[in-house]
């Protein structure tokens, strides 16, 4: 009778180990990245997404405002092809913390942001026409026109938190304007963050600040 009981227990620990390894196994394995053609609205097909997907956008133009609210990528056919124009009165492109990644591999690619003026006195709601990153956020840019933007500081791009790596792109013509100490950075504008720029071209951007400010018409 022990020697049955013995045999019992050792049954049925290999079953209960068994029993664990298999269930397991599918909790630990991670899920697939997506690749996601969109023909827009563009911002419902961020919503849409998971993290780690590919969100390919097909050329056009496209009037938004966009919210990239966590780590997928964001793709266009060419700068040249598909623009991205903002909503009157607000910015074409606010990347937050929750878009944040170690490896930085959120990216925004082979698209044109234009036409942004964010309303507002203050910065962060009123700075970065063409791209806002706030919260922490890590951004690779590159093969993108930031063009024909304007805000208080920033008025292409403003770094409020977070890091930005610029690759390949074109900031042009956009214009910071502002009063008060504002109208900085009608390219650029880094405020607590970073910026990495390589083989980009920033030209005929303005910084147009009253009573102070206007400092930096590309950086």
């Amino acid at each position: 009778a022990a020697r049955k009981s013995i045999l019992a227990a050792v049954l049925l620990g290999a079953l209960v180990g068994m029993t664990l390894i298999l269930g397991g196994g599918p909790a630990a394995r991670a899920q697939p990245a997506t690749t996601l053609v969109c023909s827009g609205p563009i911002q419902a097909c961020i919503d849409s997404a998971s993290p780690g997907d590919t969100i390919v956008v097909a050329a056009g133009v496209y009037t938004e405002s966009l919210t990239l609210d966590r780590p997928i990528s964001l793709t266009g056919a060419g700068s040249d092809t598909t623009i991205v124009l903002a909503v009157a009165g607000q910015r074409v492109l606010t990347v937050t913390g929750a878009a944040y990644s170690v490896s930085r591999t959120v990216a925004i690619s082979g698209l044109t942001l234009a036409g942004g003026n964010p309303a507002g006195s203050r910065c962060p709601s009123a700075c970065g026409g063409g791209l806002l990153i706030s919260g922490g956020a890590q951004l690779l840019v590159q093969r993108v026109t930031i063009q024909n933007n304007q805000a208080l500081d920033g008025g292409g791009i403003y770094v409020e938190q977070g890091s930005l790596a610029l690759n390949a792109t074109r900031i042009l013509s956009n214009t910071a304007r502002g009063n008060g100490g504002s109208g900085n950075g009608g390219g650029l504008y880094v405020g607590r963050g970073s910026a990495e720029l390589v083989r980009d071209l920033i030209a005929a951007n303005t910084a147009n600040g009253v009573g102070g400010g206007g400092n930096g018409g590309g950086v």
